[in-house]
Order: structure tokens, then C-alpha cells, then sequence
């Protein structure tokens, strides 16, 4: 290997190896981590800054197959929220599940509902993020058990 191949391809490991470290410390960096919240009794309400939000699991206790998400949203001054487009994701926390990823795009009179499938009992984790024009996205996850039935 000739001198120059040598040097090339120790500025190459260089600069991988500047890149990897740089992505790491850039991972452990707390301000992009959300903390999960456990839902209690499949509710739970929040007063934002430029919003109230409340959402709800129906059934109350998630059981395993089709059950229902209402989240509801309204200004400050509680009028209701319509142009608001949500994302939803959910999966058990079990290792390898599936995510089930759904859009609400419209929410009359601020009321955004979907219907998620459960497919194992156990914890689940369902995340939460509220787009508007103009606004910075609000996200949210959730843990919450599902039994095999009430």
C-alpha cells in the first residue's frame, strides 16, 4: 500500500470516526426525549399553553382487539379546535410488536376519534403528536395496560 493510500484512508477513519462519536453525544442529549406518562383509568386532561387537550380510552381499560381513542381539543378560551391533524402510534412494548400508525386529519366541533387494535395483553405505549399551521408540534406518550377482556 503506497504512502498516500495510507494517508487517505486514515482521514477517512478520522472523519467516520468524528461523525459516529458526534451522533452519539448528539442521542444522549435530554432535551429531545419525552417522558411517558401511565394513563390512569384510560383519561387523562392537560391545560397548555395554547390549548386544553383531553383524551380518553374507550373502553376505560383497553381490552385486546378494536377499542377506541377520543381526544379532544379547544383553545384556551374553549372554543373548539377543528384544523388540528393528529398522528397516532401504537404498539405493545413487548420487543418485535408491530406499530399501528393512524391519522385524524378533522375533528368536528374538536372532538378527534380513531380506533386502534390491540393484539397482545400487556403494556402498550401510544404516542400522540398535534399539528397546526404555524404552531410547533405537541407530542405525547402514553403507557397503558390491555387485558383480555373486562
Amino acid at each position: 500500500m503506497k504512502r498516500t493510500d495510507r494517508s487517505i484512508l486514515s482521514r477517512i477513519f478520522e472523519t467516520v470516526l468524528i461523525s459516529v462519536v458526534a451522533i452519539f453525544v448528539a442521542s444522549c442529549m435530554p432535551e429531545n426525549r419525552i417522558t411517558p406518562e401511565h394513563l390512569e383509568n384510560g383519561k387523562i386532561d392537560y391545560h397548555l399553553e395554547k390549548m386544553d387537550f383531553g383524551l380518553e380510552l374507550l373502553p376505560n381499560i383497553a381490552i385486546l382487539g378494536e377499542n377506541k381513542v377520543v381526544i379532544k381539543i379547544k383553545d384556551p378560551s374553549g372554543l373548539a379546535i377543528e384544523d388540528a391533524h393528529l398522528n397516532l402510534s401504537a404498539t405493545s412494548t413487548l420487543p418485535g410488536m408491530k406499530i399501528e400508525r393512524i391519522e385524524v386529519n378533522h375533528g368536528e366541533k374538536g372532538i378527534y376519534e380513531a380506533k386502534l387494535h390491540y393484539l397482545s395483553v400487556g403494556q402498550w405505549k401510544l404516542t400522540v403528536a398535534i399539528h397546526r399551521f404555524g404552531d410547533r408540534e405537541i407530542k405525547h406518550i402514553y403507557l397503558f395496560d390491555v387485558i383480555a377482556h373486562s
